[in-house]
């Protein structure tokens, strides 16, 4: 077993390598690398690393790409990263719409909550900033808050990324499904315009974002 040590006074345990590449891909780790710091992305990282309680951490959120790759292998690593979670004493979960991955996050953590009550799903939205009594009850089903942030409802067509990061600011861990290849479709300058330009994804967008705060980072793409 050996020991590489990160800058932030961490230290990861890398598993006795494998010749085989399919083996690697399936049974070694996923490193993503992050402003010097290294983060492992493999079932027995997280059995071995506490990333709950450091510094009294305990909010997590997902930010991913609308259409997902959901696997039966995806689905089990999510529900055991966030089992791991859990019992780390990481308790709020916060939610965006409109995308699988968000569902599916969405699924599992409820499911979860069955053995583990006192966790919260916490629905970060873009709109009704000025919500009422009777809004908020239907803004709370399925959740136990609901919060728009601060300016993100008059932020017009940049209220998901504004959202995003706002979702990113009052996290300490952010589980992404982020996809560096992945590209949207061209877009054209302006209505008018016959030039046209490559967009970064949302998702992207968000994950830069979450670098630049050097924020704890799971890429669950990486284990497809």
């Amino acid at each position: 077993m050996v020991k590489a040590y990160a800058p932030a006074n961490c230290y990861v345990h890398i598993c006795k390598l494998f010749k085989s590449v399919v083996t690697l891909k399936s049974e070694l780790m996923r490193f993503s690398v992050h402003n010097s710091e290294i983060w492992v992305m493999h079932f027995f990282y997280f059995r071995g690393m506490n990333m709950g309680s450091e510094n009294n951490q305990h909010t997590c959120c997902f930010i991913g790409h609308r259409k997902i790759n959901d696997t039966p292998q995806i689905r089990e690593y999510i529900n055991e990263l966030l089992t791991k979670l859990m019992q780390d004493g990481i308790t709020n979960f916060i939610f965006g719409d409109h995308s699988e991955f968000n569902s599916l996050c969405y699924e599992i953590v409820t499911e979860l909550q069955k053995e583990y009550p006192h966790i919260k799903r916490i629905h970060f939205r873009k709109d009704y900033e000025e919500a009422n009594d009777y809004t908020m009850e239907i803004l709370l089903k399925g959740f136990e808050d609901s919060i728009c942030p601060k300016g993100v409802s008059n932020a017009g067509i940049a209220s998901y990324a504004e959202r995003n990061q706002a979702m990113i600011r009052e996290s300490d861990i952010c589980i992404f499904y982020y996809d560096e290849n992945y590209l949207p479709k061209r877009r054209k300058m302006s209505k008018r315009s016959i030039s046209d330009y490559q967009p970064k994804s949302g998702t992207a967008v968000a994950y830069e974002y979450a670098v630049s705060k050097n924020k704890k980072i799971v890429n669950v793409f990486n284990m497809i």
